[in-house]
């Protein structure tokens, strides 16, 4: 782990624009490297987020556990 964006991502790990405009717009990109570097497109500098920095969620996030732990 480097501890970049694409750390947040699992080998697998799939990023699809929803609707029509987004799906246009991001399409498909599969694997940590490839949606780290397309999300970092969006990031600062780029003034495209300059006054918005989130990113729209459609609610629905798919996890296979492999193992189950807890904190605290």
């Amino acid at each position: 782990m480097s501890g970049g964006l694409a750390d947040l991502f699992t080998p697998d790990a799939v990023w699809e624009g929803a609707g029509p405009l987004y799906t246009e717009k991001f399409g498909r990109t599969s694997g940590p490297e490839a949606i780290a570097a397309m999300l970092s497109a969006y990031l600062p500098p780029n003034p495209h987020f300059r006054a918005n920095a989130h990113l729209l969620h459609p609610g629905t996030t798919r996890t296979r556990a492999t193992r189950s732990g807890g904190g605290g």
